[in-house]
């Protein structure tokens, strides 16, 4: 799967980045520094969708605004680089751009 057409859950809380990542045969939120050691969980866009809709855990977070987000985007907040669309991807939802642009 190419990198431009996979995708990775991750939230924003308290000033860190939460990412799904591998953990052996499990997947798991780690809160996530830069250069870590963690591997991002890779999906395509309709098995993180469906991940964050089946996933029991996704429902206990949902008032964290968990996202899905472009891979390289994830491998950006690994590789310690800002990652401006990210941050906004994550504060934001469709509604909130939608109403900035009319306002």
């Amino acid at each position: 799967m190419a990198d431009n057409d996979s995708y990775g859950i991750g939230f924003f809380l308290a000033g860190h980045y939460h990412i799904l990542c591998r953990e052996g045969n499990e997947r798991r939120f780690h809160m996530i520094e830069p250069h870590s050691n963690l591997k991002p969980v890779k999906l395509r866009f309709i098995e993180a969708r469906e991940f964050i809709e089946t996933h029991p855990l996704c429902a206990n977070i949902a008032h964290h605004d968990i996202r899905v987000m472009p891979y390289r985007e994830i491998q950006n907040i690994f590789e310690g680089r800002s990652p401006k669309s990210t941050v906004k991807s994550l504060s934001l939802s469709d509604e909130d751009e939608l109403e900035e642009r009319l306002h």
